[in-house]
């Protein structure tokens, strides 16, 4: 996975926390929870009970109606290793930027003045 690493924008780390998925695609409506597995400045991971499409805008929640940020869906593979199946989703940040709150980001999550 040497590509994926060169790839990275940002260092990602483990994070937990449930959130809601909502769709902001008019005609692809839904509201999943979820929970966040992993967080960078430039996106996220999140485990969803199903797969979310493709490059579909959404926000994600901390619960119904408080915002944490925009995001892209970019992709949703399955987790095998689950007895429950759920999805491991990657999205990208609308905006880049420790929307997370992290007290002590990693370093290159500091975007230069």
């Amino acid at each position: 996975m040497p590509n994926d690493v060169e790839r990275r924008r940002s260092q990602r780390i483990p994070f937990s926390l449930p959130v809601y998925a909502l769709s902001l695609h008019p005609y692809s409506t839904f509201i999943e929870r979820c929970e966040l597995v992993e967080i960078s400045s430039h996106g996220c991971q999140l485990l969803a009970p199903r797969p979310l499409p493709r490059l579909t805008r959404v926000r994600l929640n901390r619960r119904t109606r408080v915002a944490i940020t925009v995001a892209q869906v970019m992709r949703s593979t399955p987790v095998e290793s689950m007895a429950v199946k759920m999805w491991r989703v990657g999205l990208e940040l609308e905006t880049p930027g420790n929307v997370w709150g992290i007290t002590q980001p990693p370093p290159d999550w500091v975007t230069p003045s």
